[in-house]
């Protein structure tokens, strides 16, 4: 009696399963292009952020050396100041020697003064030269301490301000290393599933190919 041949089984995957899998890895490809694109245009943000930083730091710089030539000008301004008012002061003691003489002549009818009164003259003469050098030489130093108090503080200011930009830069840029760095992982981790993807895909043909094969010819 002839072997009855069984009705081969036809195994096929359904339209709808077919549409699934091609949508996915359409998606797929499509995230991973994306996360390209992405790296890309954050890695040139970086880059931006990167020169913006650099010519901030270059413009505190540039700041504080004329911060430091203002205050050198001032320096300079206050000394021709105080040399000014030693000159000043010069004229108004030699006015007020005149002054003195004159009375003096007049008072006493142009008689020659003697020794003692001449003498006297001299030390009032020296007394006021000694107030006037006294209160210059106080002025100077008030302005000289004021001057360098107020240059210290200036760069004092730019330094901390300076020291602040640059903490937060290296920050920004630590987390934006990691972030690169989280991200490469996460493509990685994308290209190693599609991977795992695939090889399932091509095990489950191969076995649905062996199946058929065995269901055609094995009764």
């Amino acid at each position: 009696m002839p072997a009855k041949i069984s009705k081969v089984k036809e195994v096929s995957s359904t339209p709808s399963s077919v549409e699934n899998g091609d949508s996915s890895r359409i998606l797929l490809t499509k995230a991973i292009n994306n996360l390209s694109v992405n790296r890309d245009s954050f890695a040139e943000s970086v880059k931006t952020f990167q020169n913006l930083t650099k010519e901030m730091i270059d413009n505190l710089d540039l700041q504080i050396e004329d911060r430091s030539k203002q205050l050198k000008e001032s320096k300079t301004l206050i000394e021709n100041e105080l040399k000014d008012a030693k000159i000043k002061a010069s004229q108004k003691l030699a006015e007020h020697k005149r002054e003195i003489a004159i009375n003096f002549l007049a008072e006493t009818g142009e008689v020659p003064i003697d020794e003692s009164e001449l003498e006297s003259l001299r030390e009032g003469h020296e007394t006021v030269i000694a107030e006037h050098q006294t209160e210059l030489n106080k002025l100077r130093d008030e302005l000289t301490k004021k001057a360098k108090e107020d240059l210290q503080s200036a760069v004092s200011s730019q330094e901390l301000r300076h020291k602040a930009v640059f903490a937060e830069t290296q920050a920004e840029n630590k987390m934006l290393k990691t972030e690169i760095s989280n991200l490469h992982d996460y493509i990685t981790k994308l290209k190693d599933e599609v991977n795992e993807q695939r090889k399932l895909s091509a095990t489950i043909a191969q076995a649905n190919s062996k199946e058929s094969i065995h269901q055609t010819f094995g009764k």
